[in-house]
């Protein structure tokens, strides 16, 4: 019932009959937009070029094929060719006339042009439509391959490129020799990624060609900082109010200047007449609907159209075309039925008036339509050529492969022929290889053209290709009528360090926001902070690491330092030597001398110190500072400790009796004071036990990262706790021997180095405290200066007059306890305090001297 249906429909009637007078020929069928779309209901209007070109085209093909006589020998190619007028139910009509022309029982009213009788399709010799070239547009093509598909008949498209003919369920018999539109699709947006636009708008004729080649372009868009700023589609029948509309619209949005369009000719000629009045206002990324047809860009539209960039499937004009073309005329060229209308529209003439009519030109006056000049051949009319040899070589491989029947015979068998369609590969006429995936399509090779103003002419000009899936695109050819490329963005980008908000909904539309001074971009929309010891590099992309600080001997402070620890240090060896060089001499001896080098051992470890301190942080550096800084003190005050309180002890004895006190002598000293420094030994390591040394970074802002030992203030103070112990000790034994006879000196002395090391380390404790906010170097130079500063205080109170004697009073350092005179029973010499301990030449006891005797008779025992 169906095919009944199909084939009852309309009036029958034979357009064109392209044949010759051979005794075998095979008949393909053409579609073509020859017509425009007429005006309301009326299916055809004016007739154009871009079709009646590609009408040519086949025809041109045929008598190249037929005239070769190694392809298809002794067969020729005939063709019934039907105009679609750029409407899916004509073109409809059109096919079901095609097919069912040779299912009419009654063929007595069809002709040939050689006169012959058109033999019926029962006829074994054959007169059905073995394939079907075209259609046009993608909304014609559908409804045609799927009346096709019925019946068997290959189906090649020179210009349908809508991905859903790809789908071999639906459109088994559609192949093409044009790309689909995912592609091109692909293609366009690879221009607009390329170019850096990322807001554009769409526009889409209503149907399968526009709006599926925008959808694809839209999901190519999706997540890739690209954005739909307006989508619009063309209805057909769109009027001029409409176009209007459509570009009031898409002007609206003046940051989006960019308009991507997936339209046939006539849809972006309406486009382009009502964008007149805003020229340079949009920027046109056109598909191979606009490809490079002079017809779009007539009738003054130049302005709007100007920079325009388009695409059009990697195709060269056809050899010898042009001059087919050209040598036409209604006089020889009577196979082409519009052929004769065409030429009157063009030259407004007309062949039913005699020449030299007053109102209307003849058209015998006219000797052709174009010049060699301004004639461009048609985009599709290579595609139209490769179709009709996709068909011939089929037909050709059947002929060699196939001993079944006659070529004629198998050329009606369409599921054979399709097979052979399917396999064929050729150079073609209009473009490079010829073949076809297992969907029946093309791959997508383009070219890439901008229409250019070059001096006083505007063109279309090659700026760049797409082909393996790769845009090259070559900026040097491009050219923009204002002299500037031109921008397509809701929003400039954000500076280094800046991260967008959105806006209104849209990716692509935001306000830039600083990211805090410790936080990089971690992406568009967010900025991360940055953990402590790193900060933002230049362009805030990542985090680097700050150098650590730490101590060298560059700085002021610490060189100052480390001057004085030097001049320090050799004073110390200096006071060792002098005190070596003399070491028998009373003076020296009578100062206690193992107890003395001791306390000298102790002030040139403190002077040592700031090399510990300001040296470069590391694990055993921090162990042997956290060892030193206590210790050499304790050194030092463990020495004068023992000394004070033997003299204390001396002293308060004499009150009593003339005894030697006990832990007196020499040997007992050196064990008590290392006893004394012992318990800072222990004390240290158990600290390094529990505690171990190391060196680590801290963070005393967040732009400095200082590189020191594992400790903090407070706990260095506690490791010096034990240090200050003594220290009040000595300075309480200190006080208490203040009073001894005046010529004991070295008592005053101790006192006086006792008062200074008190008020000393009482300044130091809240100075130090107080620097570790201001700086780590001013904190380590105060430590070092305060550990010198008590030993310099050492140093100079307790052997300075000792050296001053040895070196500048030689006289003054003898065994004489008192001067010619003195009777006072206290009154003693310099060297009194050597009878401490050891006994005079006589081997009378000094300790019983200097408590019970006057210094004459200790004179004259001396």
């Amino acid at each position: 019932m169906m095919l009944v249906r199909l084939f009852v429909i309309g009036i029958i009637f034979v357009t064109n009959l392209v044949t010759a007078s051979v005794s075998d020929k095979i008949t393909l069928g053409g579609l073509f937009p020859v017509s425009n779309r007429g005006e309301g209901d009326i299916d055809c209007g004016s007739i154009n070029n871009v079709g009646l070109q590609r009408l040519e085209g086949m025809l041109f093909a045929l008598d190249l094929i037929n005239a070769d006589t190694k392809l298809l020998p002794g067969i020729t190619l005939g063709a019934r060719l039907y105009d679609t007028c750029r409407r899916e139910t004509y073109a409809l009509e059109q096919t079901i006339e095609m097919i069912s022309q040779d299912l009419q029982q009654d063929s007595s009213m069809y002709v040939c042009p050689n006169g012959s009788a058109v033999r019926r399709a029962d006829d074994q010799s054959g007169q059905s439509v073995t394939g079907v070239v075209g259609a046009a547009s993608s909304s014609i093509s559908q409804p045609v391959a799927s009346i096709l598909r019925l019946f068997q008949i290959p189906q090649i498209s020179y210009a349908s490129t809508s991905p859903e003919l790809s789908d071999k369920m639906r459109f088994d018999y559609f192949l093409r020799v044009v790309p689909p539109d995912t592609f091109q699709s692909q293609a366009m947006f690879d221009i607009i990624k390329f170019m850096g636009w990322t807001y554009v708008s769409t526009v889409a004729e209503a149907g399968e060609y526009g709006e599926n080649g925008i959808d694809a372009f839209i999901n190519l868009t999706r997540n890739t900082g690209i954005c739909i700023s307006r989508s619009e589609v063309i209805e057909r029948g769109a009027t001029e109010a409409v176009y209007s509309r459509i570009v009031s619209y898409l002007a609206e949005d003046k940051k989006a200047r960019v308009v991507v369009i997936f339209a046939q000719d006539d849809q972006i000629k309406g486009l382009l007449k009502a964008s007149n009045n805003l020229t340079e206002r949009f920027l046109w990324v056109a598909s191979d609907g606009w490809g490079t047809k002079e017809s779009i860009v007539e009738s003054g539209m130049v302005n709007s159209a100007v920079d325009a960039i388009t695409v059009r499937p990697e195709r060269f004009d056809v050899e010898g075309f042009n001059d087919y073309f050209l040598s036409l005329n209604p006089l020889n060229n009577s196979r082409n039925k519009w052929f004769k209308s065409f030429w009157e529209e063009q030259h407004s003439c007309s062949f039913d008036v005699p020449g030299g009519s007053n109102n209307v030109t003849s058209c015998k006056d006219v000797t052709s339509i174009f010049t060699r000049e301004n004639f461009v051949q048609e985009d599709k009319v290579a595609f139209v050529v490769d179709s009709v040899y996709a068909f011939a070589y089929a037909l050709q491989n059947m002929s060699n492969n196939e001993n079944t029947g006659t070529l004629v015979e198998n050329a009606l068998n369409g599921e054979m022929l399709l097979k052979y369609i399917k396999q064929v590969e050729f150079i073609g006429k209009g473009t490079k290889t010829v073949s076809f995936n297992k969907d029946g399509d093309r791959l997508g090779r383009y070219h890439i053209f901008q229409y250019q103003k070059r001096g006083s002419t505007y063109t279309y000009h090659q700026i760049g290709e797409w082909k393996d899936q790769h845009l090259v695109l070559n900026t040097s050819e491009m050219a923009w009528n204002d002299g500037s490329e031109p921008v397509s963005e809701c929003s400039e980008p954000c500076r280094h360090g800046q991260i967008k908000k959105i806006q209104g909904g849209s990716q692509c539309c935001w306000v830039c926001t600083e990211c805090t001074e410790y936080a990089y971009k971690a992406n568009e929309l967010s900025c991360t902070e940055c953990q402590q010891g790193y900060r933002p590099d230049a362009n805030r992309t990542e985090c680097i690491q700050i150098t650590a600080e730490f101590a060298t001997w560059g700085n002021p402070g610490v060189l100052i330092s480390i001057i004085v620890a030097s001049a320090g240090l050799t004073f110390t060896g200096i006071v060792i030597a002098i005190f070596l060089r003399f070491n028998d001499t009373p003076i020296i001896r009578a100062s206690g001398r193992e107890l003395t080098y001791v306390l000298l051992t102790g002030i040139a470890y403190c002077y040592a110190l700031p090399f510990i301190i300001l040296a470069p942080p590391t694990n055993i550096n921090c162990g042997v500072l956290r060892c030193s800084l206590g210790l050499s003190s304790v050194i030092c005050y463990a020495a004068i400790l023992t000394k004070t309180n033997r003299i204390a002890r001396i002293f308060n004895n004499c009150l009593h009796t003339v005894k030697r006190p006990k832990f007196a002598g020499p040997s007992a000293q050196l064990v008590i004071c290392g006893c004394l420094v012992s318990v800072q030994v222990f004390l240290v390591t158990i600290w390094l036990l529990i505690d171990p040394p190391a060196a680590v970074e801290q963070y005393p802002t967040r732009d400095k990262v200082v590189l020191r030992c594992q400790v903090t203030d407070k706990m260095l103070l506690v490791s010096n706790c034990y240090s200050f112990l003594l220290i009040i000790f000595c300075t309480i034994y200190a006080f208490k021997t203040r009073k001894i006879p005046e010529n004991f000196n070295e008592a005053k002395f101790i006192a006086f180095a006792m008062y200074a090391s008190c008020i000393l380390w009482i300044a130091f404790i809240p100075i130090y405290l107080g620097t570790s906010v201001i700086d780590y170097k001013i904190q380590d130079m105060m430590m070092s200066l305060a550990v010198m500063l008590s030993a310099t205080s050492l140093l100079c109170c307790l052997f300075g007059p000792k050296v001053y004697i040895v070196l500048l009073q030689p006289e003054k350092n003898t065994r004489t306890l008192g001067r010619p005179g003195t009777t006072k029973a206290r009154s003693f010499s310099a060297d009194a305090t050597a009878s401490i301990g050891p006994t005079l030449n006589n081997g009378t006891s000094q300790l019983s001297i200097i408590c019970g005797q006057d210094a004459s008779q200790i004179a004259a025992r001396a």
